[in-house]
């Protein structure tokens, strides 16, 4: 049976996770965003070297993902086929501007993660009352970088750091019985700590998680195999009085 296509012309890009490396051995990034017309969209797998860029409208062909049920998940056309020139697919139509963002974003805003998941969604907004981050030192470093045949190393994925951002905290209709506690995969996170090894900790402070002049917003998506388990794909923020 034909998989489901379509185009999508109005795509907002909110965030995209750190590099992955898929079965096949390639680099990937997940990204995601908003379209007015299709709501809450994932695009996976994709190129690091993507115009999918935060903030960025996009127009896009897209299709289902066999491998991902989730209904706001969707793959590239050609994506494997085609994946060396995969970039030219995506066309950049525009970029959402302030006021536009702040008011998109807070519109929105569910109460907390847990009805997100009780509306079997897996992409979400929440806005964190009491949140704090800190550092989780991973025991299974992938310390290996894939030497390619015809080309440079592979990018290094976050697999292969030694500490994983995570972030506690409490939404502002939170129905949790406790903070919740997930991991950060923010790709400017692990941008930090491969350019600035030996100061991981201050990624937070880059976040503006404790600097109350910011406004905080959570763009959360849970796991393919685990659904009611999210994580953080970006921390939303702005200086409280930007116009």
């Amino acid at each position: 049976m034909p998989s489901e296509q379509l185009t999508i012309d109005d795509l907002v890009l909110l965030g995209r996770g750190a590099p992955d490396r898929i079965r096949d051995g390639r680099i990937t990034i997940c990204a995601a965003g908003w379209s007015k017309t299709h709501g809450f969209v994932r695009i996976y797998p994709t190129r690091t070297s993507s115009p999918l860029r935060q903030w960025n409208q996009v127009a896009v062909p897209v299709e289902r993902n066999p491998l991902d049920s989730r209904p706001e998940s969707w793959k590239i056309q050609g994506s494997k086929s085609e994946w060396n020139t995969l970039d030219r697919k995506i066309e950049v139509v525009g970029e959402l501007k302030q006021p536009d963002r702040r008011r998109v974003i807070r519109e929105l805003v569910s109460p907390c993660v847990n009805s997100i998941n009780e509306s079997r969604v897996s992409l979400g907004i929440v806005r964190p009352v009491e949140m704090s981050g800190f550092l989780d030192e991973r025991t299974d470093v992938d310390d290996g970088i894939q030497l390619t045949l015809t080309g440079p190393p592979q990018q290094k994925t976050k697999q292969g750091y030694r500490f994983q951002p995570r972030l506690r905290y409490r939404c502002s209709g939170c129905t949790a019985a406790e903070s919740h506690d997930q991991q950060i995969i923010e790709w400017g996170c692990y941008e930090w700590f491969r350019k600035n090894p030996g100061l991981e900790a201050q990624v937070f402070e880059n976040l503006r998680l404790e600097d109350p002049a910011y406004e905080k917003h959570l763009f959360v998506g849970n796991q393919a195999n685990h659904r009611v388990s999210y994580l953080v794909i970006t921390v939303l923020r702005w200086k409280r009085d930007t116009p």
